[in-house]
């Protein structure tokens, strides 16, 4: 398991940027050192990162959903990184009629 070594789950902001600086240099030697792999996600440091190193080779970092609505959405195409924004209040739900 990687995250006791790449990640940090202290709320220390030099703590957490150097963990997801660290993860960062792992991620894209790993993508360096294995071309077949085109797309590498991790997380744990809670920083959003979406680095291209070459045509669909990512490596990609959501962020933290419960830390600002953060989350990535990747296909074929690409990855992307988004935040959550509603744009109206969610409505009570009712239950189905039977």
């Amino acid at each position: 398991m990687l995250s006791p070594h790449l990640g940090n789950h202290l709320p220390n902001v030099t703590v957490l940027d150097a963990a997801a600086e660290r993860q960062r240099v792992w991620a894209e030697g790993r993508l360096l050192d294995e071309p077949e792999v085109g797309l590498l996600v991790m997380g744990h440091t809670h920083r959003p990162a979406l680095r291209e190193l070459g045509p669909a080779r990512h490596y990609l970092n959501p962020g933290a959903w419960f830390d600002g609505f953060r989350y990535a959405v990747a296909t074929e195409s690409g990855a992307a990184l988004h935040a959550f924004t509603p744009a109206a209040p969610l409505l009570p739900r009712t239950a189905a009629p039977l």
